[in-house]
C-alpha cells in the first residue's frame, strides 16, 4: 500500500474513501474501514501520507507531503505571494484586512483559502470535500 501510496498515485490528496476503493481495485485489497484509517493513521506516523483520524480532518489524506509542505512553505515566506494577494484584495475592504491579518498575525482566515490556494496552483478545496 506504501508504495502505491507514493508511486502510482497521481493525486496530491484525496477523500480516505475514494482511496480506499483504489487500493480495493488496483492491489485486490479489501480493508474494512477501520482497518483501513488505522492504517492511514501508521502511515502518518512513517511520512508516507497526512491523515489525523479527527473530527473535520478525518475525512482526506494528503498523498503527497512534500508537496503541501512547499505549499505551506512558500504561503508563509513568499513576500512576492503576499504582496500580490494584498493588491487582488485592495478591492474588497473585507478581504484586504484579512489579509493584512495574516501578515502581521500570521493568523489566515478560512475565506481567503481558495484564493490562496489556487495561486499556489492547487484545486479548490471545499468544506464538503
Amino acid at each position: 500500500v506504501c508504495d502505491y501510496c507514493n508511486s502510482d498515485l497521481k493525486e496530491a490528496w484525496m477523500t480516505v474513501e475514494d482511496l480506499r476503493l483504489k487500493v480495493k481495485a488496483a492491489l485486490k485489497l479489501d480493508f474494512s474501514e477501520q482497518a483501513f484509517r488505522a492504517m492511514l493513521s501508521k502511515l502518518n506516523q512513517l511520512g508516507v501520507c497526512v491523515y489525523h483520524d479527527e473530527e473535520h480532518l478525518n475525512h482526506r489524506v494528503v498523498l503527497k507531503p512534500k508537496l503541501m509542505l512547499e505549499c505551506v512553505k512558500r504561503l508563509i515566506y513568499d513576500r512576492e505571494l503576499h504582496r500580490q494577494q494584498k493588491e487582488l484584495h485592495q478591492l474588497d475592504g473585507k478581504k484586504a484586512r484579512l489579509w493584512n491579518r495574516f501578515i502581521r498575525e500570521g493568523l489566515l482566515d478560512k475565506s481567503l483559502l481558495t484564493d490562496l490556494w489556487g495561486s499556489l496552483g492547487g484545486k479548490p478545496v471545499s468544506d464538503g470535500e
